[in-house]
């Protein structure tokens, strides 16, 4: 099996390349084609050795891909991450509004086969755009070894706050460019805005960080940090508040880290964890759900632990095995 595997843009660049090379240690070739120009792309398409065309946009690259690819007789698949462009264009510019839903009406007309990572991402694309085949590959994770950063000394020296060894420190992550996850954001301050001894740490940064308030004691606007896991292992708990998710990677990264996950219960968060506890979107809800491993270290340790053992098991490594192995067996039945 050859893939020539198309990619554009510069977001998750790390993670893609890990999955190629995952691929490779299956014995797969892969020939990849990140964040280079046109003519580069349509001479690998044009000319290239492959077998099957792998692209994660259903746009404008996976259309082009998508005709070369047939006219060559090739096998074509895309793997949807997300969805938002796919299904609320609107949101965006007129351009965009009117371009994304053709281009993702021809891509999946042209796809062989499609996957996406969580049943939610599947269950709204394929209803839309009437996908017939498909599969479910779950997103993995290599648990990297990580140096836990101690949050209370860096706070300390750096922003002149002191949190005690007896306060308890939640932290979360997210990707402020979207207007959905600053909102979550919103509701976990709320939360905690009455839990004493309580401090929440927010990683992250993005066009909305600036509508998220800076005057609310207990809560601390970190930034944007990498590597994300030494920093969000030195907390206690980990949350994760988003009104729009298709699967949620900041949860299994929590888990990685060892820490107990409190998420919001809507799209594909639910089925990052087996230990995740779910929250309802609202911050009366949040605080209920924090408050037992606020009281009990023993418990979030516990927690913890559960989780781990859990992202220790989706690793890259199962990720492309469930790739291969739908992919083979949508194959052996066309």
């Amino acid at each position: 099996m050859k893939i020539l595997f198309i990619y554009d843009g510069k977001r998750r660049l790390g993670r893609n390349k890990r999955i190629a090379e995952a691929l490779r240690k299956k014995g797969i070739n892969v020939q990849i084609v990140f964040n280079k120009g046109w003519s580069s792309k349509l001479k690998s398409l044009a000319l290239g050795d492959y077998d099957i065309i792998y692209t994660q946009h259903p746009f404008l690259e996976s259309v082009i891909a998508g005709i070369l690819g047939k006219l060559r007789g090739k096998k074509i698949t895309c793997l949807i991450r997300g969805y938002d462009e796919i299904l609320n264009a609107r949101k965006y510019g007129i351009k965009k509004r009117i371009a994304y839903p053709i281009l993702s009406w021809i891509s999946f007309r042209l796809m062989d086969h499609v996957f996406f990572i969580s049943k939610d991402a599947m269950r709204k694309v394929t209803t839309k755009y009437r996908i017939k085949n498909w599969s479910i590959a779950p997103n993995g994770i290599d648990i990297p070894k990580y140096e836990k950063i101690n949050l209370r000394k860096y706070i300390k020296e750096k922003k002149g706050i002191t949190i005690k060894d007896t306060d308890v420190i939640i932290a979360t992550a997210t990707n402020l460019s979207f207007k959905e996850k600053a909102k979550g954001i919103s509701i976990l301050m709320e939360a905690v805005s009455d839990l004493s001894h309580t401090f929440l740490l927010v990683f992250g940064e993005g066009k909305y960080t600036k509508y998220i308030p800076t005057n609310q004691k207990n809560v601390i606007l970190m930034g944007y940090r990498k590597p994300i896991y030494d920093w969000i292992a030195g907390a206690d708990i980990f949350a994760y508040c988003s009104l729009l998710d298709s699967f949620g990677m900041t949860s299994l990264e929590a888990q990685a880290a060892k820490l107990p996950v409190v998420a919001s219960n809507i799209g594909g968060i639910p089925e990052t964890g087996k230990h995740v506890i779910l929250a309802e979107n609202t911050a009366q809800d949040f605080a209920k759900k924090l408050l037992p491993l606020i009281n009990s270290k023993q418990l979030s340790k516990e927690l913890g632990e559960k989780n781990y053992k859990w992202a220790s098991q989706r690793s890259f490594a199962w990720a492309v095995g469930n790739y291969i192995k739908e992919w083979r067996k949508y194959e052996t039945e066309n």
